[in-house]
């Protein structure tokens, strides 16, 4: 990734939104410009980049439980994702 992107002018992240935005950034760093360029040349899904949000516990997270989703809180993944 590029440089870290600031909160839009005028507001502040929260510490929350701090943390959930540092444990993804900390997931998608070993998928810099060089992977995303390679895929657009190459073609196929990123199963690497899906891959690593799926093992963190990331994915789903928004999905309603009615719809399968596992009872998983944000805030439990960023416990987990602190000892990343």
């Amino acid at each position: 990734m590029g440089t870290r992107e600031e909160a839009p002018a005028g507001a502040a992240f929260s510490p929350h939104e701090a943390e959930i935005r540092d444990a993804v950034a900390r997931l998608c760093a070993p998928f810099d410009d060089a992977y995303w360029l390679a895929k657009d040349r190459d073609g196929g899904f990123p199963d690497d980049f899906h891959r690593a949000f799926a093992t963190a516990g990331w994915l789903g997270i928004c999905i309603p439980k009615a719809e399968g989703a596992k009872r998983a809180l944000i805030a439990e993944r960023l416990k987990e994702a602190r000892n990343v």
